[in-house]
């Protein structure tokens, strides 16, 4: 296993005039399973390949174990890629496209064979061994990729969007490999991924990025419960989290969040943090996932329910199989509900609105970041 150190890291790009990354900082502990995740041009596969030795950084250090690699060559640098599109020879068999590396260090020949055969055991392709990469499927030409990387026995394995070609089905049983993979070698990997969903079921540590810069790194719990800031909280989740603008109104006694239309009572413990951070009579954003709306046809119990409470009307509804989605209008602001398809709703039906009081963040409507 190694750590993996990125030190004030920058890139930049000839003739461009801003920095892909900018300023970088950042530990992949050992035998940590590190998932890059973010928008496109955020910069992440970027960093993977400064990594792997395919790009310079133009400033900054790069350690693998403490030891600086920005001038070791890609292959000196005990590492193994996994690329987006498999990579792999197409005139050459399985066997051959997952021992080709190992060939090019020539390695005992009854070596080669134990790995490749090793690998091929635990990826569960063995029978293909003979095979060239057109007969297979996607979901078995990404396992020989990996198998190429395994037989490498590297330190760091370096994803790079493995999956984005496989379809629906697929990326759901290679993550569940990937994942089984992880904890059977307990090597250090580093996921590139623009996929929230592959960020938050793979990673034991998850960065969220944008424009080259960090803006929030912690475990899939704390990203998600805990967003740094509204990007962040957007970004990952689906659907994405229900944002709603209004300021903080009333006395210590009964702190509201008012949007003009509705005074919204937000629960004890928030309220003071609010108060405590000075934000009374100012602009702030509520957060509210949508599973945690609660929706009933008839009003809440006087003791039923704590946290905000109002009535909306069911503009649509999406029926996914395990959830429901109800997209709600109270005219002003609109919210999408996460529900159970037990409970039936009929487009334009009433419906009365509580939003769980613990699970409401706020955020500053001008920085964007998370106050409680």
């Amino acid at each position: 296993m190694a750590r993996v150190t990125f030190s004030n890291v920058k890139k930049r790009y000839a003739g461009e005039r801003q920095d892909t990354i900018e300023n970088f900082n950042l530990e992949a502990e050992s035998g940590q399973f590190l998932v890059l995740v973010g928008p496109s041009g955020c910069g992440k596969s970027t960093l993977l390949r400064m990594l792997a030795g395919l790009e310079d950084a133009t400033e900054g250090d790069i350690l693998i174990d403490g030891k600086r690699v920005n001038d070791v060559s890609s292959k000196d640098r005990n590492i193994a890629m996994v690329f987006q599109n498999y990579a792999l020879y197409p005139h050459m068999s399985v066997f051959e496209n997952i021992a080709f590396g190992l060939r090019l260090r020539k390695l005992p020949k009854a070596e080669i064979q134990e790995r490749v055969v090793r690998a091929a055991r635990i990826l569960d392709i063995e029978p293909f061994l003979s095979k060239q990469p057109r007969q297979l499927s996607g979901g078995q030409r990404q396992r020989v990729a990996l198998g190429r990387a395994i037989v490498r026995e590297p330190e760091v394995f370096l994803m790079d969007e493995p999956l984005s070609n496989l379809d629906a089905k697929l990326r759901v049983q290679m993550r569940e490999e990937i994942g089984k993979l992880y904890r059977k070698l307990g090597r250090t990997f580093i996921y590139v991924t623009h996929d929230q969903i592959e960020a938050m079921t793979m990673g034991t540590k998850i960065v969220v990025m944008r424009s080259g810069k960090i803006l929030q790194a912690d475990t899939p719990e704390n990203i998600y419960n805990r967003p740094a800031n509204m990007f962040v909280a957007s970004f990952i989740g689906s659907p994405p989290i229900n944002f709603v603008h209004g300021r903080i109104k009333g006395d210590e006694a009964k702190v509201i969040f008012d949007t003009r239309r509705y005074g919204l009572h937000i629960p004890a413990e928030k309220a003071g943090i609010l108060l405590d951070k000075g934000y009374m009579n100012k602009q702030v954003v509520l957060g509210v996932r949508a599973e945690d709306i609660v929706c009933k046809a008839s009003a809440f119990a006087e003791d039923e329910f704590i946290g905000m409470q109002y009535k909306s009307t069911v503009e649509m509804k999406e029926l996914l199989g395990s959830d429901t989605y109800l997209y709600l209008h109270n005219k002003e602001h609109r919210l999408v509900a996460r529900v159970s398809p037990r409970i039936r709703f009929e487009e334009g039906q009433e419906v009365h609105v509580g939003l769980e009081g613990e699970s409401l963040l706020f955020f500053d409507s001008g920085t964007e970041e998370l106050l409680c």
